[in-house]
């Protein structure tokens, strides 16, 4: 007997090619662990909030260091990569599609540092957010009705 752990994948693939006519199958893959959903729903509707382990475990009722081991095994990532993801994702829209300042849109995606949200998002994006913006078609936008108000 195989002692490796099966995955969510392995465990569809076997539902869908051994079940009567492939009847567990039909409903679709597996779906993701419900409390990894609830979290992981929470986050993206309200990332601007600091969140920690602690408070998103009991959202769940689960202890920290099982949340972690879950969240991490269905998503791929522990929950603070995550929540970065989202606020990046996020500021990264706001650059592209508002006037806002830098400090405005680290305020809106929820990060109070200026030098994390700079660092963090040069890691996510490969530019600091505002040569980034200075890169984006609405800044190029901007320049050019400016020069011909003048």
């Amino acid at each position: 007997m195989n002692s490796q752990p099966i995955t969510v994948a392995q465990l569809n693939a076997y539902l869908c090619d051994y079940s009567p006519v492939g009847a567990l199958c039909a409903f679709g893959s597996l779906s993701m662990e419900r409390r990894v959903q609830i979290v992981k729903s929470a986050l993206e509707a309200d990332f601007r909030r600091a969140w920690d382990i602690q408070s998103l475990a009991r959202l769940v009722n689960l202890s920290e260091s099982r949340f972690r081991h879950l969240f991490k095994a269905e998503i791929g990532q522990a929950p603070a990569q995550y929540l970065r993801s989202i606020r990046m994702l996020e500021a990264e829209k706001l650059l592209r599609t508002t006037f806002l300042s830098v400090k405005e849109i680290m305020n809106r995606v929820g990060i109070s540092n200026e030098s994390h949200f700079v660092h963090a998002f040069k890691k996510a994006h490969g530019l600091p957010p505002s040569k980034y913006r200075s890169a984006s078609p609405l800044q190029t936008y901007k320049k050019r009705n400016q020069a011909s108000d003048k």
